[in-house]
């Protein structure tokens, strides 16, 4: 989950947030009030049936939150399609009730933990997010450190990542011999229901301000009216990836102003794709950034138009030009200066993290397809386009100076009315937002804490490549060991456990 060095760095530590890469969402407790703008509980569309959440909102193009109810006390999380477990930090609040396990569970972030944590004793208690309610276990993350950003407001993080054996939840209770369930809440709301197909859909919207606006579309069972179509698109197989419980496909290639790339750097035709929304921005092999890029990715005029396609089972997936670049700090909009919105994976050959700047341009279903242990059907993946590359050219520099314009605004003045609306270059219109007090607390928030995220993943990012330097490259699973990037792919293979 990441930004610039304002906006940016903002992005980064985001991602470095998210899990993946071994790292998640580093958080910070704050002793700010809660808000409550929001009803937990789903609105059903009668008419189609379909349960979307509400309260799923989007700070600064960097968090995709939402509402969850734990022991009858709401919480506004991050969604994080790039982990399992759901832990909240209660201080200060009462639960109505719960039940203690007395077995501890602790989430590192960063490599070996050394960097943040969120710890403390797992509890079960009902938990309702969107319309379903379910028995849950979850951390009561009481003890928490980290050097990315907790936003006021938001108390934790909801994993929606594939069914895993490696959520920290399963994996204690299972170490402690307790008699509790680890499954985690979409695998309890889907063995729950099984009246509803157990699937996920996911429309980002996009925001061009500081402030807050609708996220989009959350659904759990059934695809939105308007996307119905997706249900045509290709299933893709969920794969193995070292970097954690991701949901992770192949894809054939790049488009990258007009050049076609099939072959990575080192001539290899493996490439994978994780697919993580607690990660702002994206992460990808360095020979490709740099084509991208060029020799300046941090002196990018910001009217350059860069033009960039994902190759997905023979489909192109083009990426809106305005979610490539991110505008630096005190820019101006006569001469805006931006910087890459993609951070480089050195020794990493075809293998990409793409994070909220691709999958705002996409609606995405990610189906569970009922798997259980080895040998039942593949969760898998599917896509569907919301970005039209010829309305994107065509639309981009009056987004582009939008985006300059809100951004030099809320930067020279922190009074100013954000205009939160550049938004929908794809598809649904997204409400202006004026940044209140709540929200601009945010943004500090978002600025310091990220710019300390980057600096991690860097420096995780130089240390997977020392690990991986003249080794042979192959398959290991995360878990006991570092974190290794992939060579090549196999099934998708987790063992199951509840």
């Amino acid at each position: 989950m990441f930004s610039s060095l304002s906006q940016k760095s903002s992005l980064l530590c985001a991602a470095l947030a998210s899990s993946s890469l071994a790292f998640s969402i580093p958080f910070r407790r704050e002793i700010l009030p809660r808000k409550t703008a929001h009803s937990v509980t789903a609105t059903k569309q009668a008419a189609t049936s379909v349960d979307t959440l509400s309260g799923f909102d989007n700070v600064a193009n960097e968090r995709y939150i939402g509402d969850i109810t734990v022991g009858g006390t709401a919480f506004e999380v991050i969604l994080d399609t790039g982990s399992n477990d759901l832990w909240v930090d209660t201080a200060g609040v009462s639960l109505d009730y719960f039940y203690n396990t007395s077995v501890a569970g602790e989430i590192n972030y960063g490599i070996d933990g050394q960097y943040s944590f969120a710890e403390g004793f797992i509890l079960q208690t009902n938990v309702t997010f969107s319309n379903y309610t379910v028995d849950q276990v979850f951390i009561n993350a009481l003890n928490v450190s980290a050097t990315g950003v907790l936003l006021p407001g938001v108390s934790g993080l909801l994993g929606l990542g594939p069914p895993t054996q490696q959520s920290v939840a399963s994996s204690q209770l299972q170490l402690g011999s307790s008699a509790f369930s680890g499954l985690t809440v979409l695998e309890n709301i889907f063995l729950r229901n099984t009246d509803i197909p157990p699937q996920i859909t996911i429309y980002m919207s996009r925001n061009t301000g500081t402030g807050e606006i609708d996220g989009g579309e959350f659904t759990i069972g059934e695809a939105l009216p308007e996307y119905a179509q997706i249900a045509d698109t290709p299933q893709l197989p969920a794969i193995d990836s070292p970097l954690g419980p991701l949901w992770t496909i192949q894809f054939d290639g790049l488009v990258i102003n007009g050049q076609t790339y099939q072959q990575t750097g080192v001539g290899s035709t493996n490439f994978t794709a994780s697919l993580d929304s607690g990660t702002p921005t994206a992460f990808i092999d360095s020979y490709f950034y740099d084509r991208i890029y060029g020799s300046n990715p941090n002196s990018i005029p910001c009217d350059t138009q860069i033009n960039v396609s994902l190759i997905i089972s023979g489909q192109e997936f083009p990426i809106h030009p305005i979610d490539l670049t991110i505008p630096e700090s005190g820019t101006s909009v006569s001469n805006a200066i931006c910087s890459a919105a993609m951070y480089s994976l050195p020794n990493s050959p075809g293998m990409f993290l793409l994070g909220d700047t691709f999958l705002r341009n996409v609606y995405t279903l990610h189906n569970f397809n009922n798997y259980s242990q080895v040998g039942d059907p593949l969760p898998y993946t599917q896509l569907l386009s919301v970005t039209d590359a010829n309305a994107a050219a065509i639309q981009f520099p009056s987004l582009n100076i939008a985006r300059l314009e809100a951004f030099n605004t809320s930067d020279s003045s922190s009074s100013a009315t954000v205009s939160g609306d550049l938004a929908e270059a794809s598809s649904t219109p997204s409400p202006s937002s004026t940044p209140n007090l709540s929200e601009l607390t945010r943004n500090t928030y978002i600025i310091m804490g990220l710019l300390g995220g980057a600096l991690l993943l860097l420096i995780a990012i130089a240390i997977i490549s020392i690990r991986n330097h003249n080794q042979t490259r192959g398959y290991r699973r995360v878990g006991g060991g570092g974190v290794d990037i992939l060579a090549s792919d196999k099934p998708y293979n987790p063992q199951y456990r509840d």
